[in-house]
């Protein structure tokens, strides 16, 4: 098609001769390449799978939020005809899986967030060590939603707060 490159060089043999009723001239064509792009790089889920946002210092602290602090008191500040038993203040993870390792057992949590992560490393890691390194390690965010079940039927069960609240 390009009459200033030279052609290329087939063996007879291999041509194939166009019968007749076919046009044999060379037809001039324009085609565009098309720029293929590689696969798209996906966003990593543990930065935004999930929509709870970070409360901050003066943040909600509602009994059904994911960082509900039990107050351990035993009336409301409003009213105090309410009266809340709650059992859930300085429990560690051995109270809550009484089957655990030994060296787990003294892991504490604080409110329902904290929770939901420790049962959501002890579910998912299989090494004894790598697991209690991650479940000490504060700034290690692992939560599966399996984790926040089961960490907000435990609160259900045993502060009086969330359960009133649901």
């Amino acid at each position: 098609m390009n009459r200033e490159r030279e052609p290329l060089r087939v063996q007879f043999d291999m041509l194939l001769k166009v019968p007749s009723q076919i046009d044999n001239s060379p037809i001039l064509s324009k085609t565009k390449r098309k720029c293929y792009k590689g696969k798209q790089q996906s966003k990593a889920i543990m930065s935004d799978c999930f929509r709870a946002s970070i409360v901050g210092k003066d943040g909600d602290n509602h009994a059904l939020s994911l960082f509900f602090t039990c107050p351990d008191t035993r009336f409301t500040p409003g009213n105090a005809e309410d009266e809340f038993q709650c059992s859930i203040r300085n429990k560690t993870f051995g109270y809550v899986v009484p089957e655990c390792h030994e060296s787990l057992r003294s892991i504490p949590f604080t409110h329902i967030f904290s929770l939901a992560r420790l049962l959501s490393i002890y579910e998912n890691e299989s090494d004894l060590d790598r697991k209690r390194y991650l479940m000490e390690k504060q700034s290690y965010t692992f939560v599966m939603e399996a984790g926040v079940q089961k960490a907000y039927t435990f609160f259900k069960r045993k502060c009086e707060h969330v359960m009133k609240a649901f």
